[in-house]
């Protein structure tokens, strides 16, 4: 876990803090420790009690990419057999996070297509684009899956990031009901609507 800094570490107040969970896992907390923790809850994910037989596009940004590692994972235990794209924007190569977990899962993952954004030009090969994610840069089929109406799309970064990147799905002729995106905290999103992070899944 990525951490970010937070005052007061331990104060009542503090809880409401962005980065405090990390903060006191790096500072108070070892390995080995034992911690209790609460099962996962809202509904991002993909239903895998029956077979996925259509494409999943995952799109990421920074840390955003932590649940979507874990559907990734999920599909390839279930012998996911139908084009999976992971597409994630990063700072640098340095910071690129799971990046040789996700390419190593690609050696047995054929169908997996990965396509990587750096904000940063640092002279190494494990990304495919410089800047933000943009999607136009994209191959509409091969990455985006865009004629197959039943592709499921699933967001995760900053607010503005998934704000912008689901309306340029949409404005590419995908179903509104299939991008979900997970919140961590609460920002405003399309039309002003304010959400939270127990709204996790829109």
């Amino acid at each position: 876990m990525k951490k970010e800094e937070a005052p007061n570490v331990g104060e009542a107040i503090a809880p409401t803090h962005p980065g405090y969970v990390s903060t006191f896992l790096h500072d108070q907390k070892e390995v080995g420790d034992v911690l209790q923790v609460s099962f996962p809850r809202g509904d991002f994910c993909l239903d895998t009690s029956k077979a996925i037989d259509y494409p999943v596009v995952l799109i990421s940004a920074g840390v955003g990419l932590t649940p979507l590692v874990s559907i990734l994972e999920t599909l390839a235990e279930k012998k996911h057999t139908a084009p999976v794209s992971w597409i994630h924007g990063t700072r640098n190569s340095k910071l690129q996070a799971f990046g040789d977990h996700v390419r190593d899962l690609q050696e047995d993952m054929r169908n997996l297509r990965i396509r990587v954004f750096n904000h940063e030009d640092d002279k190494q090969t494990s990304y495919n684009f410089m800047g933000r994610v943009n999607l136009d840069k994209l191959d509409p089929e091969k990455d985006l899956h865009l004629s197959n109406s039943r592709t499921e799309y699933r967001l995760c970064g900053p607010g503005s990031f998934m704000t912008d990147i689901k309306k340029t799905l949409i404005d590419m002729g995908v179903e509104e009901g299939n991008v979900k995106i997970e919140v961590f905290g609460k920002f405003t999103g399309e039309c002003g609507v304010s959400y939270t992070d127990n709204e996790c899944s829109r």
